[in-house]
């Protein structure tokens, strides 16, 4: 299982899930010719998966680059309704382009509950 990384309250929108795409010799591997980024958010309880793509990712969209690609770095900025069950949630991004397919390395987070404000 994915160590976890960081804890969020519910209802947490903007929260930033960050990636990195690397070579097998730990270089960072451009990703500016991706044809598309996918980002699957496993979340607890037997709720269905949340599934997020973009064809093709650019730095506007969600999920993205960071930049423009060249620098391996993908990201994700969360949603209503994203951070809503609580738990542990396990997350990935995986870029595809032409001739290659990576997926990132697990990522892990907890989701605690809020206090109500009124």
């Amino acid at each position: 299982m994915a160590q976890i990384q960081d804890q969020f309250a519910s209802g947490s929108v903007g929260v930033r899930l960050p990636a990195i795409a690397k070579n097998a010799d730990g270089t960072v591997r451009p990703i500016n010719d991706a044809t598309s980024l996918t980002l699957v958010i496993e979340r607890p309880g037997g709720l269905a998966p949340l599934v997020y793509t973009e064809t093709p990712p650019t730095g506007l969209t969600n999920p993205g680059f960071e930049t423009d690609g060249t620098d391996g770095l993908m990201k994700y900025d969360t949603i209503a309704g994203d951070l809503d069950a609580i738990g542990v949630h396990r997350w990935q991004l995986t870029i595809e382009g032409p001739g290659y397919k990576y997926p990132s390395r697990l990522g892990a987070f907890n989701v605690f509950a809020s206090l109500p404000t009124s």
